[in-house]
């Protein structure tokens, strides 16, 4: 497929243990951008990667970390952050820079998630996050603080961004091991430099049935896995990095406010996904029956949600 690259966005596409994935993801993506930074926690260098392009090796490193690496080599406007089972539509990246570029006061943009799953040759696709989608483009950062605290949003990780707003948010948390806080430092740190803009588009499509299974070796505990007392902890932490990050770059905000809209955020129920559990052979059967009957009826239903367009980078990924 003959693309014309994306030049001004880089990717940070982060691995861990899944070399298969990852080479399915580099041969999609190497399609579409010009640079593209492989960030692997893997315990072994996968030097066959590491020899056809810029590649990582960050053995030891957290996932903001990684992310932090990456960003400190990277020398585009934009970034995009992708894990190795997500695949992003070029044409509507390319609509997010091009709204970056004209409108200066927002810092990110994204669109609809759409996750898969496969049954042999049948495919169904699940559009992620629904009714979750929305702007946040108060003129104000404590309203746009407030905003995200207070209503249910969607993941806000895989927008493209601005390489400085990211490194400058994320460089205050680089201690935080948990896996789960670089979504929170992106939901909540980047949006006190600017707007972020939901575009009615399919944005990306994730591989779900991968998704479920995966398990890094860097911890996944986020605040709502601990005791109460170590929640606390976390959480007196995470507020000293907020504020730090607020004074260091002249955020004149009442702090008191800002905290009790944190305590908002980290106190809202979230749906644990990435485990699973193991079944019997005789329920696996009756799963696999049930699936084949749902995929046989649905398979092609989501397909109406994508256009042709879309289907041709769909196809790329199913090859």
């Amino acid at each position: 497929m003959k693309y014309k690259k994306i030049e001004d966005c880089t990717l940070l596409l982060i691995t861990h243990e899944r070399s298969e994935l990852l080479k399915k993801s580099l041969d999609y993506y190497e399609n579409f951008f010009t640079e593209i930074k492989v960030l692997d926690s893997s315990l072994k260098e996968n030097r066959n990667i590491a020899n056809q392009i810029e590649y990582y090796h960050c053995k030891k490193y957290t996932i903001i970390q990684k992310v932090l690496l990456g960003l400190s080599k990277t020398k585009t406007k934009f970034t995009i952050i992708s894990p190795d089972d997500d695949f992003f539509f070029p044409d509507s990246i390319k609509a997010g820079i091009s709204y970056l570029k004209k409108n200066s006061n927002f810092v990110s943009v994204s669109g609809n998630y759409y996750s898969f799953e496969r049954l042999d040759s049948l495919k169904k696709f699940n559009l992620m996050y629904k009714s979750y989608y929305k702007d946040i483009s108060d003129a104000l950062p404590l309203n746009r603080i407030k905003k995200i605290c207070t209503n249910p949003i969607a993941q806000m990780t895989y927008n493209v961004l601005k390489t400085k707003i990211i490194f400058k948010s994320l460089s205050r948390f680089k201690l935080f091991k948990q896996a789960n806080f670089i979504e929170d430092v992106l939901t909540l740190a980047t949006i006190l430099f600017g707007k972020h803009k939901y575009l009615d588009i399919n944005w990306m499509i994730r591989d779900g049935s991968v998704n479920t299974k995966y398990v890094s070796s860097n911890s996944h505990k986020g605040l709502f896995n601990y005791k109460k007392k170590n929640s606390k902890i976390i959480f007196r932490k995470f507020l000293k990095s907020y504020f730090d990050l607020l004074s260091k770059n002249n955020f004149i905000i009442d702090k008191k406010i800002v905290e009790n809209y944190l305590k908002k955020y980290f106190s809202r129920s979230r749906k644990q996904t990435r485990f699973f559990l193991r079944d019997g052979a005789i329920v696996k059967v009756l799963k696999k029956i049930y699936k084949i009957f749902w995929y046989s009826i649905f398979s092609f239903r989501y397909l109406l949600f994508f256009s042709k367009r879309e289907r041709e980078f769909i196809n790329i990924i199913f090859k």
